[in-house]
């Protein structure tokens, strides 16, 4: 997490990346949540940040649970292609009146999207309206313990 190149402090950028292993478990939105914490720990940080691939559908759940929201769409220039890319990058972002508002108390709200919309958009990438470019399991030995194609 840092301020980006250009940016007044008040604003920085968070980000995360995960091994294959490691990932479906939670450990990046509460990463995530954590480093949001503690930007918005320094009295100057007023916004934060976050890109990623627009396809890579698993990378938005993540940031709309940490309670961002999609400011825009935009096409990069990187060095290097990686699959998806041609769809195009989004930004997220949280301001600190956002934020200061999500924080639970001692009865947290009920998420209004209900527990499994992460499953839905994971299962269903055009609710976001991305294509779906994910390749599928052949089989349950292929997809999380006991869930098969998922």
């Amino acid at each position: 997490m840092s301020p980006r190149d250009g940016t007044p402090p008040a604003e920085h950028e968070t980000g995360c990346r995960l091994r294959r292993g490691c990932r479906g478990r939670g450990l990046a939105t509460e990463g995530s949540r954590a480093l949001i914490d503690h930007a918005f720990g320094f009295p100057t940080a007023l916004r934060v940040t976050a890109n990623a691939v627009a396809a890579h559908v698993a990378s938005r759940i993540v940031m709309e649970k940490c309670g961002m929201t999609l400011v825009r769409n935009f096409h990069a220039e990187w060095p290097v292609r990686i699959d998806g890319d041609e769809a195009g990058d989004v930004e997220y972002a949280i301001t600190r009146a956002e934020w200061l508002a999500g924080r639970p108390g001692p009865n947290p709200p009920a998420d209004p999207r209900g527990p499994t919309s992460a499953i839905v958009h994971r299962r269903k990438p055009e609710l976001l309206g991305l294509p779906d470019t994910r390749p599928a399991f052949p089989g349950p030995a292929e997809g999380p313990a006991g869930l098969g194609n998922v």
